[in-house]
């Protein structure tokens, strides 16, 4: 089992599922990346059996901007060093989310990990958009019931900074989170009021996102992750909306 985060189990029935277990997603994930990290760590002279097989994590933390780049240059040095695919968990918080969620769109990016920081670095570079476009992606979003000021903030600030309008859903990585190329991503978040009213470690102050399901650790409540924006009354859905897009998730860590 995993240490750092407690918790999943992937169930798409449309319910709150309660437990502490891990997903099958999560489970076909890590089971399918046991073989390249036992291949790196044979390579490193690092002997171990398959049912001892380390969970190696990386844990990115905050920052913005600076994260984002940290967590990629760290990545691309991990890959020349030969350790990448020792890794069985990427996580990350705010900035460090950034940097996963454009890595996660390739379905090999530890193949291609140096190629991918350069084109983070082109993108970066590129000159500020016009603020038309943040204000055309402010009203578009407006016209959601959930419109809140996490969507002002990504419109702005985060569109600003990124330079990238990004459409897809975060139930799209499934395929790359669990054929085993790369690390299974768990990106977190926090509950202010819950941090506010408890500290960082009470019960609910963490809020995690999978492909495959989402939600509170300490509690051992998640919902499919393609559920994300819809309405639940007493653990059952009720309401189906569409699942919000990681563009709007980057203003949310």
């Amino acid at each position: 089992m995993r240490y750092f985060i407690g918790i999943l189990f992937w169930q798409d029935d449309g319910r709150v599922r309660l437990s502490h277990e891990l997903s099958e997603g999560e489970k076909e994930a890590t089971g399918n990346r046991k073989a390249k990290v036992l291949e790196c760590l044979k390579s490193l002279n690092i002997a171990c059996a398959e049912d001892n097989t380390p969970n190696i994590a990386i844990l990115g933390s905050g920052g913005g901007l600076r994260a984002m780049i940290a967590l990629q240059g760290t990545l691309v040095e991990l890959k020349n060093q030969g350790l990448l695919d020792a890794v069985m968990y990427l996580c990350g918080v705010s900035g460090s989310t950034w940097c996963m969620s454009t890595l996660y769109q390739e379905k090999d990016w530890t193949e291609k990990v140096q190629d991918l920081e350069q084109r983070l670095c082109d993108t970066l570079s590129k000159p500020p958009h016009d603020i038309q476009e943040e204000f055309t992606i402010a009203t578009q979003a407006a016209e959601d019931e959930l419109f809140s000021l996490t969507d002002v903030w990504t419109s702005f600030f985060v569109y600003k900074t990124l330079k990238q309008y990004d459409k897809t859903k975060l139930s799209e990585h499934e395929d790359t989170s669990t054929s085993g190329t790369n690390p299974y991503p768990i990106y977190a978040a926090i509950e202010a009021n819950k941090l506010g009213e408890a500290g960082e470690n009470s019960t609910g102050t963490w809020f995690e996102f999978t492909p495959h399901e989402s939600g509170f650790p300490g509690l051992g409540a998640f919902v499919c992750t393609k559920d994300l924006g819809s309405k639940f009354k007493d653990g059952n859905l009720k309401e189906k909306r569409e699942e919000k897009t990681i563009f709007y998730l980057q203003g949310k860590h």
